[in-house]
């Protein structure tokens, strides 16, 4: 049986692209419908998007096909290359489902509602695609931001927009933010936007 999960036109979360990486690089980790690209898509000059889920990511390559700054991956994005089954959350939303690591047992993804087989690369693979430097990179990957970013070289980007999981719990929070705090300075967390407590935080890589 199909697990079907629902779709929403906009899914747009408060991220702040500050004005300094106009005209550079950007790349989307979780793009969902594509409503981050649709809203930026003419301030960068290239933009690169990861989008797991199919559906999600035909509605964006519909969206973008046109736009020659503009391309997608159906793929995860993981600490390595592999292969991992999407799972869907307990509310049924497209832009809740995630990959199904160890991370999301007991939490709200159920191993067993399986959406699809994913691939996934590294980020040293989304580096290396768009030439080894990143200016503005938008995550939203429910959960697996700890599993790209930590014990990761993460020199090589400039800005770091990123939404924090509870469902990571506090240890795994502390060591991922922690690894960031290296290399990047934390300019923002938003208190406006929260899914329990979640939190959409900006770092700004150390001069």
């Amino acid at each position: 049986m199909k697990i079907k999960v629902k779709i929403r036109s906009k899914n747009l979360g408060h991220y702040k692209v500050p004005n300094e990486v106009k005209g550079g690089i950007c790349v989307d980790i979780g793009a969902n419908v594509g409503s981050f690209i649709e809203q930026h898509s003419d301030y960068f000059s290239v933009i690169n998007y990861y989008e797991p889920f199919l559906e999600c990511y035909n509605i964006c390559h519909d969206k973008f096909k046109n736009m020659k700054n503009v391309v997608g991956f159906n793929e995860g994005v993981y600490s390595e290359k592999t292969v991992h089954y999407l799972v869907r959350h307990q509310n049924k939303d497209s832009g809740s489902s995630a990959l199904n690591t160890e991370v999301v047992k007991n939490t709200g993804w159920n191993p067993e509602e399986v959406i699809q087989e994913v691939k996934c690369v590294d980020l040293e693979t989304v580096l290396e695609r768009v030439g080894g430097q990143i200016d503005f990179l938008k995550c939203d990957c429910e959960t697996s931001e700890y599993f790209i970013f930590n014990k990761k070289d993460l020199s090589k980007i400039n800005y770091l927009a990123i939404e924090l999981h509870h469902q990571l719990g506090p240890e795994k929070i502390s060591e991922l933010t922690n690894h960031i705090r290296r290399t990047h300075d934390l300019v923002y967390r938003s208190d406006s936007y929260t899914r329990g407590t979640n939190s959409e935080c900006m770092y700004k890589r150390k001069e």
